[in-house]
């Protein structure tokens, strides 16, 4: 998603946190996914992201399912990786958004 290009571009060390996020899932925290209120899978842009080798490998050896709101070209195709992987940051993005935010409302109240 867009936005989630945008984050990495101004910070490209959040992809740390998004894969650990992503990573460290709960079941809970999996349905935010299901929405995808803050980085929409509508806008895909293709954007090139550097990964430490064991950030790469933490993603691609964790089986997920995309959620409906992700529409993956078919395993076959060229592109089929490099679409799974996003999806992957991109729920990890919005699972780690979600988690900062009732952090933030809960230390205010």
């Amino acid at each position: 998603p867009i936005h989630v290009a945008e984050c990495l571009h101004r910070d490209p060390q959040l992809i740390a946190r998004a894969v650990e996020t992503f990573y460290l899932r709960d079941p809970l925290l999996l349905r935010v996914c299901n929405r995808m209120e803050t980085f929409s899978p509508r806008l895909m842009v293709p954007y090139r992201v550097r990964f430490s080798r064991c950030l790469y490998a933490m993603l691609t050896q964790q089986v997920f399912h995309a959620p409906k709101t992700f529409r993956l070209p078919p395993v076959s195709h060229r592109d089929h990786k490099a679409a799974e992987l996003g999806m992957k940051v991109a729920c990890g993005f919005e699972m780690m958004f979600h988690q900062a935010r009732h952090r933030s409302w809960g230390e205010g109240s």
